[in-house]
């Protein structure tokens, strides 16, 4: 009798342990099904890839699509989703390339950019407008872009537009080594035209050292040409030599050279179709060593009288007017520039109707270097934290400390409702800045959003507004 109550106390264990088991096999397997199903969820994954959030979060409130796609001159802008975080709005969309070829073969999608772009018609307002590529599919020939815009919208039958885009990068990869510039310009140093207008630049030129990717600045003398405001420019195509692509498309033209108190002028004229944003380097004939140009002078309109650039002549600081210092040869080394430019108006339809924000208690003033900032408008996000500080509530004498304010000087900690806290490590953000004042924008995930109940600022409180 006692064997059988002990075989049957063990039986009860064992079926007690295997239930066990089975609950917490369940349990993990809704875990992992719920961790795969956030990790699989097309839009939360957007998130993940831009730069512009530190990770997905646990929930977010996206608007929808009105008119998903448009398509126009082989590319088609098609909707992927759109939400607002309290001062800025964020839409994903993909660009397909069907036929327009604004992708080159082989492309990762970083030959392609949105030149003129706007939720607003054309002239709208805006603080910042920047845009991302999150990722780029040869095979279907998609980009996926986010784009981040800071400025007050309206939140129904919001529309998105795009003006003009420019891709298909191609390289130029050329040197000019037959073309002496000593020779060219002993006997007659250019031809020059006054120009009652100074289109200066910084004297130092940052580059990328091509071995080992550090960057170094490169301090030029004093780039001073004439009185005043006028500087010497030249005279506008007295020559032609002809550049040309790794394709042997013709892009450009060297139009004229010239010297002129040290400085050796090259006049460049690329063909106005095309996107230019290329640099070239003079190459010491004997060391192979580059010398850069500190920066160019652009000049001009389009043919079709647009706001484009006509011509560009760069500038290079070679010193006196030798034979030795004048071994040089004009050379372009991976240099790319754009083929393919778009203009229509893409147009994208969306309603972002509601927002998961905490708006916080502001017009409170925290502490900063031994003075009093005052923060007027402060809201936590699912994604990250905004506060905004007005240029109007600064006195004159103290504009040099407002405008000397780190994203660093703030100390920020989240509070919750059980009395845990959360702090925003430093290097998390950083200051957007305009005519208006001081947007601090603050990259975090937040966990248990419904839970937060304020954010501490330099040990200064906002709370949350209830009666949002």
């Amino acid at each position: 009798m006692r064997k059988k109550i002990i075989d049957r106390l063990l039986l009860l264990c064992i079926m007690a342990l295997f239930a066990a088991f089975t609950i917490i096999g369940l349990t993990s397997c809704k875990d992992t099904e719920k961790e795969q199903g956030q990790s699989a969820d097309p839009t939360m994954e957007l998130l993940r890839q831009t730069n512009f959030f530190k990770s997905a979060p646990e929930e977010l409130y996206f608007g929808k699509a009105l008119q998903e796609s448009f398509s126009d001159q082989g590319v088609t802008i098609k909707h992927r989703a759109a939400f607002h975080d309290g001062e800025a709005t964020y839409i994903f969309f993909d660009v397909i390339d069907t036929g327009a070829g604004i992708f080159s073969q082989g492309s990762n999608g970083l030959d392609f950019s949105l030149d003129q772009y706007d939720f607003l018609e054309k002239a709208g307002y805006n603080d910042s407008r920047l845009h991302e590529l999150i990722s780029y599919e040869e095979e279907t020939r998609t980009a996926t872009i986010c784009v981040e815009y800071i400025g007050p919208l309206q939140i129904e039958e919001l529309s998105f537009h795009i003006y003009s885009m420019t891709g298909n990068q191609k390289m130029i990869n050329k040197d000019f080594e037959k073309v002496d510039l000593y020779e060219m310009l002993k006997d007659k140093p250019g031809e020059y035209e006054p120009e009652n207008e100074y289109i200066g630049g910084s004297t130092s030129f940052g580059v990328i050292d091509e071995q080992t990717g550090e960057s170094r600045t490169i301090e030029m003398p004093e780039f001073d040409e004439g009185n005043g405001t006028t500087t010497y420019r030249l005279k506008k195509d007295v020559l032609s030599i002809p550049v040309e692509d790794e394709e042997g498309n013709h892009v450009a033209d060297i139009t004229n050279i010239g010297w002129k108190n040290g400085w050796l002028h090259i006049q460049l004229n690329p063909e106005n179709r095309f996107k230019w944003e290329t640099n070239f380097n003079l190459e010491n004939n004997r060391t192979e060593d580059l010398v850069y140009s500190p920066f160019h002078l652009s000049f001009g309109t389009g043919p079709d009288g647009e706001a484009l650039t006509d011509y560009y002549e760069y500038v290079f600081y070679v010193g006196a007017m030798t034979e030795e210092n004048l071994d040089c040869s004009i050379v372009f080394k991976n240099s790319a520039y754009r083929a393919v430019t778009l203009k229509g108006d893409w147009e994208i339809k969306l309603s972002i109707p509601d927002s998961l924000l905490k708006r916080l208690e502001a017009d409170k003033r925290v502490p900063v270097d031994d003075q009093q900032l005052l923060i007027r408008r402060a809201v936590i996000s699912p994604v990250n934290i905004t506060l905004f500080a007005s240029g109007k509530d600064v006195p004159e004498d103290l504009a040099g400390w407002f405008w000397g304010i780190s994203v660093d000087d703030l100390k920020l900690k989240i509070l919750y409702q059980d009395g845990k806290t959360a702090a925003i490590p430093e290097g998390s953000g950083y200051i957007h800045g305009n005519q208006k004042g001081a947007m601090f924008r603050l990259k975090h995930t937040a966990e248990n959003f419904e839970e937060i109940t304020g954010l501490e600022v330099n040990g200064v409180y906002f709370p949350v507004v209830t009666n949002q």
